[in-house]
């Protein structure tokens, strides 16, 4: 990309989703499934975002459709078990209408990355509230609807050691999202407790905030002996 736009610290990513086989997750009775890669039949387009780096690399700002998971709440069990347990957390994974900009949806977004030294740094994203199609689950659709709202998600992680999982790798992360619906729905009624109830709702549903830690230490490496 530096010699196509002239512009150092220039990335480009495209990639397409090919799902065959089908799902079997509803004959299971499992609330969180069994498998990171099963879905309905259908290729997509599924990630396209453009990424730009600055000062020195230190800061990073990315813009488009854009998987959550590959940055925020990463386990690097889950690049080697697709058993859903491994991967995000539950509660994260099963948050939203649609649920966050995950596989087998990803949404719009807007993503800055900035390291505040050699040990900490910071993540922050604000994504459109409703990945996908509500309607059609083979359905490839890239609208930011007020009406849906968006997902905000930020990460602060300290490094105490390296920063490749291997010899003396550690990690301990702190994050946070929450749903903001940025247009409330409050019906006319003449009736006010009904108008009082929904008001309530509506203020109750505007900021659903939860917040995840996680530790990662390597516990054994052959090459530590």
């Amino acid at each position: 990309m530096n010699k196509l736009a002239g512009a150092d610290g220039l990335s480009l990513n495209l990639s397409g989703l090919g799902i065959q086989g089908g799902t079997f997750m509803q004959n299971t009775g499992a609330m969180q499934g069994i498998s990171n890669i099963a879905g309905v039949n259908h290729w997509k387009l599924y990630e396209a975002w453009i990424e730009q780096n600055f000062l020195n690399e230190d800061l990073s700002i990315l813009i488009g459709l854009y998987d959550l998971n590959s940055e925020f709440d990463v386990r690097e069990s889950s690049g080697i078990f697709i058993n859903p347990s491994f991967g995000i957390g539950f509660d994260f994974a099963q948050s939203g209408e649609n649920g966050p900009s995950i596989f087998p949806y990803a949404s719009l977004a807007l993503r800055i990355n900035y390291n505040l030294s050699e040990s900490f740094k910071i993540l922050t994203a604000v994504f459109d509230g409703v990945p996908g199609s509500l309607d059609d689950e083979k359905g490839f659709q890239v609208q930011w609807n007020k009406d849906e709202g968006a997902m905000l998600s930020t990460e602060l992680i300290f490094f105490p050691s390296t920063r490749e999982f291997g010899q003396n790798y550690s990690k301990y992360l702190i994050g946070l999202w929450y749903f903001i619906h940025l247009i409330l729905k409050i019906y006319q009624t003449t009736k006010m407790k009904k108008v009082i109830l929904e008001s309530m709702l509506a203020v109750n549903n505007l900021f659903t905030l939860r917040t995840y830690h996680r530790r990662k230490d390597l516990l054994y490496s052959e090459d530590s002996e």
